[in-house]
């Protein structure tokens, strides 16, 4: 039996502050047109965020590009604790 390997994502979790910080409050607000994208560094890895569409001024339809230990939530599915996405 082998020894189990380590997660990956186990490098980039937030921390509970972090978590609750993120949450709560926004950090920067930006504006965008489609196609136009934003950039995340965070630990050596980086995070594209493409605006794809824009639906009368309701709805934008966004692309995340990201490495696959990074995950990335829609807020009615994210877990409330970051320990309960493992």
């Amino acid at each position: 039996m082998s020894a189990p390997e380590d997660n990956p994502a186990d490098d980039v979790q937030p921390t509970k502050e972090e978590w609750d910080a993120a949450m709560n409050m926004p950090s920067l607000v930006l504006s965008r047109r489609v196609n136009e994208r934003a950039f995340i560094d965070v630990g050596g890895k980086r995070i594209i965020i493409t605006v794809t569409q824009i639906d009368g001024r309701k709805q934008v339809r966004l692309a995340f590009n990201a490495p696959p230990e990074v995950l990335i939530w829609r807020e009615e599915v994210a877990p409330k604790e970051p320990d309960d996405a493992l």
